[in-house]
């Protein structure tokens, strides 16, 4: 039987800071990629209860390993589609991204 890959991108393996901001606790919780695609990550953060399953989130996603401050305009809305808990306080999530950046105000109004 074949391996199908139901996936509409391709994923590409690549390790980058990362910062999730989660609107109903109003927090940033710092992590980094493991793989991305043009419609989603698999990213591991620091693990925070109140994050579930079909949460929206909003991404940062440093372009290179060096950079280090991410603006608002920067990130990208995100669907929590699945997670998982890890090791060492972590969890593994992994993102579908939404259709448009998400700007201070759009964060206020979620």
């Amino acid at each position: 039987m074949a391996d199908l890959d139901r996936r509409a991108h391709q994923r590409t393996q690549v390790a980058r800071p990362c910062k999730l901001y989660v609107p109903k606790t109003r927090r940033y919780l710092p992590g980094s990629t493991h793989n991305l695609s043009a419609g989603g990550a698999l990213l591991r953060v620091v693990a925070h209860p109140a994050v579930a399953a079909g949460d929206r989130l909003w991404v940062g996603i440093a372009l290179t390993r060096s950079q280090g401050i991410l603006v608002s305009n920067q990130m990208l809305k995100a669907t929590v589609v699945r997670l998982a808990r890890a090791a060492g306080g972590e969890m593994v999530l992994a993102l579908r991204f939404g259709d448009r950046a998400c700007t201070p105000a759009a964060r206020r109004a979620a």
